[in-house]
């Protein structure tokens, strides 16, 4: 079926079209861009650091206890439920911190059908439990867009699963994607700027939006689903939103005709530069000068490092961990930065595990000093693991990107990422 006459819209939209009528379509209210979207921005993306916490022990015990178990044990059994549903949990969090929008990413010149592609390869598995199948109708050449794919995979994942909840008989899904050009006259707060846009359009056969919904289906926490057929917390459409609007992009959607609803993402044409420009401060630059090194600096002890996290749990759960796996290693741990320094000086550790958000001083201040006792010392500069549930720093990432020896680990962390990174970085 022609791609002009499967996007045959009730409220006059048509893929091909040369300008978008949006004022027939329906978009984000306005109103969420102004003090009380920032409000739940706040909230939960202290809900979603606060979650990945708790959940990085909910994750990380199953399988040290499963080891203990006989083979197809009850036991075994109720731990497998435990970790599906921690899996369940985490993928919530990360819609929440996704929806907070503080975090730092990385663009590049990206091709959407690429992208799509992989999309729907991932969610050929969802697809098929749901009784979907998912067509795709991809224009080619498409124009290069500026992104950070995994946001923008993370956008078209949520639409989807969107529409294979509005399909719950099953049905096709079309993926298309075009290239668009948007008109003056079609300014306003509820469209698209005049521009050149690559448009992905999610087309389903499903039940529709329900006409009292509207205009609040991206607001956070509403869903088109009955309370007892909802099957998320209506966070999807709404961090599709998000992801889609930090690229400069606009989402909307209209009725097909016929039944079913199309969403369509519009992604501006990059031009010139392929990366957007990275946030930086004071701190960030400080934090990326290259430090003065000794010709000979005194080496690390190579069994030895540093445990830093506020919360207690986390500590002794990383250090059983890495105790079971790395032979001869002393792991000292602190729950504040500054009795980490003070145990740090007596110690000059080969590898730091530190937590970014600490109550006395924050792990990016603390390597900061860690680096001035190093070079008043004249000692070898640790490796630091940041560690964090939350959005990353752009300071972090400066430092991070500026030397391959320092890495991230977001939590909550697996025990393979965990020992795999540690293990690298003590026996470089």
């Amino acid at each position: 079926m022609p791609l002009e006459d499967l996007l045959d819209l009730s409220c006059g939209y048509r893929a091909g079209a040369r300008d978008c009528p949006v004022s027939k379509t329906e978009s984000m209210p306005s109103a969420l861009e102004g003090e009380r979207f920032d409000a739940v921005k706040g909230i939960v993306g202290r809900i979603a650091h606060d979650f990945n916490n708790l959940l990085t022990p909910l994750l990380a015990y199953p399988p040290l206890i499963r080891n203990d178990l006989p083979e197809g044990s009850c036991g075994a059994s109720l731990l497998d439920v435990i970790e599906k549903t921690a899996q369940d949990m985490l993928h919530i969090t990360r819609q929440l911190l996704e929806l907070s929008g503080h975090g730092e990413y990385e663009f590049h010149l990206a091709d959407l059908n690429e992208i799509v592609e992989r999309t729907a390869a991932e969610a050929g598995a969802a697809a098929a439990a749901a009784g979907v199948t998912i067509q795709k109708q991809l224009s080619t050449p498409i124009p290069h867009v500026s992104a950070c794919a995994e946001r923008v995979v993370l956008a078209l994942r949520n639409v989807l699963r969107n529409a294979f909840e509005a399909m719950p008989r099953g049905g096709e899904i079309v993926i298309a994607t075009r290239e668009q050009t948007v008109g003056g006259e079609n300014a306003g707060p509820d469209a698209p700027a005049p521009g050149r846009y690559v448009v992905v359009d999610v087309c389903d056969r499903g039940e529709g939006v329900p006409v009292d919904l509207g205009r609040r289906i991206f607001e956070p926490f509403v869903s088109t689903r009955r309370s007892a057929e909802r099957r998320g917390a209506g966070l999807g459409l709404s961090v599709a939103y998000r992801i889609v609007r930090d690229h400069g992009g606009y989402i909307a959607f209209a009725a097909r005709e016929g039944g079913g609803t199309v969403f369509s993402l519009f992604f501006p044409v990059a031009e010139g530069a392929g990366s957007a420009a990275r946030q930086t401060d004071a701190r960030s630059e400080e934090a990326a000068q290259p430090q003065r090194s000794d010709p000979a600096p005194t080496a690390c002890d190579r069994n030895r490092i540093l445990i830093v996290d506020d919360e207690t749990n986390i500590i002794r759960l990383f250090r059983m961990i890495l105790l079971q796996e790395i032979p001869d290693l002393i792991a000292d741990m602190a729950s504040r930065g500054g009795e980490a320094l003070r145990i740090f000086e007596s110690g000059h550790h080969a590898v730091v595990l530190m937590d970014i958000r600490m109550p006395d001083m924050d792990g990016l201040s603390c390597f900061e000093e860690m680096q001035k006792i190093c070079a008043a010392r004249r000692w070898e500069m640790p490796a630091v693991i940041f560690c964090t549930g939350f959005s990353v720093p752009p300071a972090v990432r400066q430092i991070i990107n500026g030397d391959s020896k320092h890495a991230l680990l977001a939590k909550p962390v697996s025990r393979e990422q965990l020992v795999q990174t540690v293990r690298a970085r003590l026996f470089a």
